[in-house]
């Protein structure tokens, strides 16, 4: 944008449209993190709604408005919702030792690259994990979404047949759940993913030792196994 219009980086200018552009995706960062708190529940130390963490960016040279900005945003619109205030270093630890006492995070971006991966180290390979990009609502309330694997599936891991589906089989989950209000069939879907990890069945990624050791299209055809036998009532 800078460049089309020919604006200086350094200058003030840029300053201004800066200061314009966050709070405009602020306001929106904080009402999807509200919804989602209100969605999601609390967690098991919150009281009545989800609570919303907002940590303290770990990049000292930028040390951002954003805790200002967000406490006048929750004072006058969300104040039903708990918001904490944690420092980086702090979260970090705390989220390696009592994840459960977190439910949403509210970050910069350097510091979202951080946490992430203290965070996903906790849940399990980074394969398995799906992940979702949603736009701004509409007049009728509706959304764009785009949902897709956290980290992409190597051809090479696919033409052996070593890959790991559960990131494309999670993430069409929550296509069902958030696009399409089909929570049973997403629910469905999980319960089939967990019960077949549950029988120590994993491709060469997760796979515990050689007994339980199954290809790519293995692990699909025993999903779609596991959810035939729950639409039927049945269990392994």
């Amino acid at each position: 944008y800078y460049q089309k219009k020919m604006i200086p980086i350094e200058s003030v200018m840029s300053k201004v449209w800066n200061k314009k552009m966050f709070e405009h995706i602020q306001k929106h960062v904080d009402k999807a993190s509200k919804d989602l708190a209100e969605e999601r529940g609390p967690c098991p130390d919150a009281s009545d709604y989800g609570s919303v963490t907002f940590v303290e960016t770990a990049d000292e040279k930028a040390k951002s408005p954003m805790l200002e900005i967000l406490q006048t945003i929750h004072k006058r619109n969300f104040s039903e919702v708990e918001l904490n205030h944690i420092a980086f270093e702090n979260c970090e630890f705390q989220l390696s030792r009592q994840p459960e006492n977190f439910d949403i995070l509210v970050t910069d971006r350097y510091t979202q690259k951080i946490l992430f991966d203290t965070a996903t180290k906790l849940a399990g390979p980074q394969e398995i994990f799906p992940s979702a990009y949603f736009g701004k609502e509409d007049k009728y309330g509706k959304r764009r979404a785009l949902y897709k694997p956290l980290h992409n599936i190597s051809s090479k891991s696919l033409k052996k047949n070593t890959a790991n589906p559960l990131s494309i089989i999670l993430s069409y989950a929550a296509c069902l759940q958030y696009s399409f209000n089909m929570e049973k069939d997403a629910s469905l879907l999980i319960e089939a993913v967990r019960s077949v990890l549950t029988n120590d069945l994993g491709t060469q990624d997760i796979a515990e030792d050689e007994t339980g050791l199954i290809s790519y299209e293995q692990m699909g055809e025993a999903i779609v196994t596991e959810l035939k036998l729950l639409v039927q009532g049945f269990e392994l």
